[in-house]
């Protein structure tokens, strides 16, 4: 029995090493790294120091251009730009953690309960899962959040319902590879109950792929909010939300071309660094885990 099997505890420590590793010798992870933390002090601190009202119009100063007073200009009601990007960076990061912690927690759950349990109630949830995954989850999202409502509570139901499928797969293929392991066997041969062999056995063994897992799927999340939201799907105005952003502008874009490129650019940044940083975590896995990641 080796140490990376028998001591769970042990493994955190090798993948903080790694990924550590990882971060000082790749600059693509590094930048991923950066536009996250900046993201996250944006959304924090960004509207405290704002002196603009995100949603309060000022007609007087409609579609002013960049300037001293407006870094970013105003939009069609006069609402300075960049408060609204600062707003709108707090509830577009609060809502994609919130949706990707509630696929994460859903589908591991699922992917224990399948993976160790096995028989008929690992072919149940399976076919379950197969269904979800067999339609494009941007398209079922799209349909529940129409059968729903416009709404961004709504929005969020609906890309949680149909993201958590590639975790509970995930999770199932690694549970089956762990379930006949030694140390697995030899709790089981020591009585050790089920749930002590989950929580303490199986869950630490799975919790880095979940992990690279959820840092990619924000990124997706991300686009999947703004993109509803574009349509009327998501949040409604004057919510300062990015999707919303870009879809009052664009009839301004050869006006007032910021209104658009604006929030553009900021979800591009957001996506691309997120996914900077689950690639450098994917990077210190396993090749069989790294090959799993790049199937889901």
């Amino acid at each position: 029995m080796s140490a990376t099997q028998s001591d769970p505890q042990q493994r955190p420590a090798d993948s903080r090493s790694r990924l550590t590793d990882t971060i000082r010798s790749n600059r693509l992870a590094q930048v991923g790294v950066v536009v996250v933390l900046l993201l996250a002090v944006t959304a924090v601190f960004g509207p405290l120091v704002s002196p603009y009202d995100p949603v309060e119009q000022n007609l007087a100063h409609q579609l002013e251009p960049p300037s001293p007073s407006h870094p970013l200009g105003t939009d069609q009601l006069g609402r300075d730009v960049l408060t609204r990007l600062l707003y709108g960076a707090r509830l577009s990061l609060g809502i994609a953690v919130a949706v990707t912690g509630v696929r994460l927690v859903v589908g591991t759950a699922v992917g224990l309960v399948a993976g160790y349990a096995g028989g008929w109630v690992d072919e149940a949830l399976m076919r379950l899962v197969d269904t979800l995954l067999a339609f494009p989850g941007i398209v079922l999202a799209l349909v529940i959040a129409g059968v729903l409502g416009p709404s961004l509570v709504n929005v969020m139901l609906a890309l949680a319902v149909v993201g958590w499928a590639s975790y509970a797969r995930l999770v199932r293929s690694n549970v089956l590879a762990l379930r006949n392991r030694e140390f697995v066997t030899s709790a089981r041969l020591l009585g050790r109950s089920r749930t002590h062999v989950v929580v303490r056995h199986l869950i630490p063994n799975v919790v880095a792929p979940v992990v690279v897992l959820a840092t990619l799927d924000i990124g997706g999340v991300i686009l999947g909010t703004a993109g509803l939201s574009f349509i009327g799907l998501g949040a409604q105005p004057p919510t300062p939300e990015w999707g919303t952003m870009l879809a009052s502008g664009r009839t301004y874009l050869q006006q007032a071309w910021w209104l658009v490129n604006a929030p553009g650019v900021c979800i591009m940044i957001t996506v691309l660094g997120f996914n900077l940083l689950g690639d450098s975590l994917r990077d210190m896995l396993s090749p069989t885990q790294s090959a799993q990641m790049e199937q889901l």
